[in-house]
């Protein structure tokens, strides 16, 4: 069987494009993902505040699905965080980038509140005078088998080639 047919849209496609659910006959939802993506992007436009209750409601569990969710991705990567006036701070990370980006929004938000000493003040002053959301993120290097201190190293160096530049964010290297 190489294809399925969607029972949201009515269509038949390829089994590749079905979410698998082990409980199902087939081992796959009966809706296809981009059926799938639509109606969660609805319930989240509609139910804005539901996942934030989640996590409330359901701490240890909310913990356990973020750590199995960073442990997912182990390549090394040094990421970049670009401005608006492209200035660009220099990081690195085994995390996902979404997840990363998450964490300095959660740092920086916590500063603007006076809760913690920034640790990263020319990006936290980037996010507060051009907002959080327009600063984008990307990947300058990326690898399976680094280890920290080699990944440190070229980290060090795209900060003194962006410093050298005059549009680092980066305080120091």
């Amino acid at each position: 069987m190489n294809t399925k047919h969607c029972t949201e849209c009515g269509k038949t496609k390829s089994v590749e494009d079905f979410h698998r659910k082990r409980a199902s006959r087939d081992g796959l939802q009966s809706k296809c993902k981009t059926c799938f993506k639509k109606i969660n992007k609805n319930f989240r436009e509609t139910n804005p505040k539901y996942q934030l209750d989640w996590q409330r409601q359901n701490p240890e569990r909310h913990v356990q699905i973020v750590a199995k969710f960073r442990k997912a991705d182990k390549t090394s990567k040094i990421y970049y965080i670009k401005s608006p006036n492209n200035q660009y701070y220099i990081g690195m990370t085994n995390m996902h980038l979404a997840v990363r980006f998450l964490e300095h929004k959660n740092k920086y938000n916590r500063w603007m509140k006076g809760k913690s000493v920034p640790q990263h003040p020319n990006l936290f002053e980037s996010f507060k005078q051009l907002g959080v959301d327009n600063h984008h993120m990307g990947i300058l290097f990326e690898s399976d088998n680094m280890d920290r201190k080699g990944l440190r190293q070229i980290e060090k160096a795209f900060i003194k080639s962006f410093m050298d530049l005059g549009i680092a964010l980066n305080k120091q290297i």
